[in-house]
C-alpha cells in the first residue's frame, strides 16, 4: 500500500473486509498515522470489491499475458461516457496493443460533475434492474431492544439477540447476545417475538452432578416397547432407553 500511495497519493477513506490482516490493530495505527480513515464492511456481507475481484479472475483465465489484460481493461471505454478508468484517473489515455493515433494520447480535461452524474445514473439503472429481477424489497429498520434472530452464513440455525444500537453505517446493527456484541447487516437479521433470554445452546448448559442417591436420567427412563424381538439384527439402544430398529425389506 505504501508503494501505492507513493504513486497516486493518500486516500481520505480505506474500505475494507473484516479479514484478520485489516481489522488488526497494526494496520489501524497504519491508517491513524495516515490521517486515513478506516472503514469496514459488515461481517459477512459481500463487498464491492468481491465483484471487481471475480471480474479479474475471469479475465486472467482467458489470457496468458495477465499484465497486458489488465491494461485493456483499464483503457476500455465506460459505457455513455467515452471515458476509460485510466483517463478519469490519470487524464490520458494509456497506449497499449491497439493503433491509434498520437492527438488521442495526449492528455485533455473532461467535466467532471458531468461524467459523475453518468456514473450516478448508470449505478441508478443497474440497481433497478437488479431490484426488479431478484424482487429486493427495502426492510423496515429495527428500532433499540428489537428481538430478533440473528442469521450466520454457513450455519443452518438462527441465533437469537437483542438490537443495542444503529451504527453510523448503512443497514449495520449491533446486536447483543449472550453478554456479547455482534455487528450484522439487516439482511441477517430477522424480527422475532420470543425472548432471547431463554434461548440457551445446550454447549452452554453446565452439566450439573446428581446427588449420591438420584439416579441419571439414562438410568431412569423406560425403554419403548416394539413388537418386533430384540435381537433383531443391527439393533441398538440409545442412551433413553429407545430401541433403534433398520427397516425390514423384501428379500427376493
Amino acid at each position: 500500500m505504501k508503494t501505492v500511495f507513493a504513486c497516486h497519493g493518500l486516500p481520505e477513506k480505506l474500505r475494507f473486509d473484516n479479514g484478520p490482516q485489516f481489522s488488526s490493530a497494526n494496520f489501524k495505527n497504519f491508517c491513524t498515522e495516515l490521517g486515513i480513515e478506516h472503514e469496514r464492511s459488515s461481517p459477512h456481507f459481500q463487498s464491492k470489491a468481491e465483484r471487481a475481484v471475480q471480474t479479474i479472475k475471469s479475465l486472467w483465465t482467458k489470457c496468458d499475458y495477465k499484465q497486458l489484460a489488465l491494461l485493456d481493461y483499464r483503457t476500455t471505454p465506460l459505457e455513455n461516457i467515452n471515458l476509460s478508468p485510466a483517463q478519469l484517473l490519470m487524464g490520458r489515455r494509456p497506449r497499449n496493443t491497439l493503433p491509434a493515433p498520437h492527438d488521442v494520447l495526449k492528455p485533455a480535461t473532461h467535466d467532471l460533475r458531468k461524467v459523475k452524474q453518468h456514473l450516478n445514473a448508470q449505478k441508478a439503472k443497474q440497481k433497478l434492474y437488479y431490484d426488479r429481477k431478484r424482487n429486493v424489497e427495502e426492510l423496515s429498520p429495527l428500532d433499540n431492544g428489537t428481538t430478533v434472530r440473528m442469521e450466520t452464513p454457513g450455519s443452518m440455525s438462527l441465533s437469537p439477540g437483542i438490537v443495542v444500537e444503529k451504527t453510523d453505517k448503512p443497514r449495520s446493527y449491533l446486536v447483543k447476545r449472550k453478554g456479547r456484541l455482534y455487528r450484522r447487516n439487516r439482511v441477517h437479521l430477522h424480527k422475532s417475538s420470543e425472548n432471547p433470554q431463554d434461548e440457551v445452546d445446550e454447549q452452554d448448559i453446565p452439566m450439573e452432578d446428581s446427588g449420591p442417591n438420584e439416579p441419571t436420567i439414562e438410568n431412569t427412563a423406560t425403554p419403548q416397547v416394539s413388537d418386533k424381538p430384540a435381537n433383531h439384527k443391527n439393533t441398538h439402544q440409545t442412551r433413553s432407553g429407545r430401541i433403534v430398529k433398520p427397516p425390514e425389506k423384501l428379500d427376493l
